[in-house]
């Protein structure tokens, strides 16, 4: 029944803030051991890319599978690996533009820059002199999937922009934004239409460039709405998240969902239960 649908949207999201926020961790941390933090870009002659971004990956939140989660939303699949050396670099926009990729309907664009440390472009990776490397990536497209156990068609349209300075220092900074908008329409006994907007902000992640170090500082802030239409009825719902790093593998997330706020403590080795 849609009174009934709209009852489950808000209590899930009201009743799992905790657990949900663990999620926001787990894809901070996505592609890292559970012992151990993010694994940092080899060292040597030649720059490893994939390394690189990999790193970027594991402290942004623009993947936005927490937030969703949060919300009631399926949560869009995952691009495939990127490969540099398949990108080719373009002079007129003084980047490597990626082949684009599509699964499940979904389709990935990513575009990357490489700067020496005085802010220059550079045309090739070089360990000794690229200190910046900054991800564009998109992706648009619709996708079968399920929602609240009925089917679903959901419409994607993510944008990001991260920059990760410092590769020639001792640590990494990463900052960026991110946005996204998602439509989810359902079919079957019960129809319903929901429509979800996020942005996210990640501030001075100080990623470690040592193995055995968690990201010393900053902040990932994500906003968001969404709305439900079931037939006459209708919920909205909005959502503010904090992380903040210190160091640790003990971080703080505080969570703000319809006007219920939850601050936890939560530990990014997986080896103790969050704390809230």
């Amino acid at each position: 029944m849609p009174k009934h649908f709209l009852r489950t949207t808000l209590r899930t999201t009201l009743g799992t803030t905790g657990a949900v926020a663990a999620m926001t961790l787990a894809t901070l941390t996505a592609g890292c051991g559970s012992d151990s933090p993010t694994t940092p870009p080899s060292s040597g002659g030649s720059l490893d890319l994939t390394s690189v971004f990999a790193q970027m990956s594991a402290a942004d939140a623009s993947s936005m599978a927490s937030a969703r989660s949060m919300l009631g939303l399926p949560v869009a699949p995952a691009a495939t690996t990127v490969v540099p050396s398949s990108c080719s670099f373009s002079s007129s926009t003084q980047g490597f533009v990626c082949p684009t990729k599509t699964a499940a309907g979904l389709t990935f664009g990513l575009t990357y820059y490489l700067y020496d440390a005085s802010g220059h472009t550079q045309s090739s990776a070089d360990a000794t002199t690229t200190d910046a490397v900054r991800t564009v990536a998109d992706v648009k497209g619709t996708a079968a999937t399920q929602f609240n156990a009925l089917n679903a068609t959901m419409t994607v349209d993510d944008h990001s922009d991260m920059t990760l300075k410092g590769l020639l220092s001792a640590s990494r900074t990463l900052n960026g934004t991110s946005t996204s908008h998602l439509d989810v329409t359902t079919t079957g006994s019960t129809s319903s239409h929901s429509a979800f907007d996020l942005t996210t902000t990640t501030a001075n992640v100080v990623l470690p460039k040592a193995e055995g170090s968690w990201p010393a500082s900053g902040t990932v802030t994500s906003d968001g709405n969404m709305k439900t239409d079931v037939g006459p009825n209708s919920v909205t719902l909005a959502l503010h998240q904090v992380v903040t790093f210190n160091g640790t593998s003990i971080v703080t997330v505080a969570t703000t969902v319809a006007g219920h706020t939850s601050t936890c403590k939560l530990d990014l080795s997986g080896k103790t239960a969050p704390v809230c």
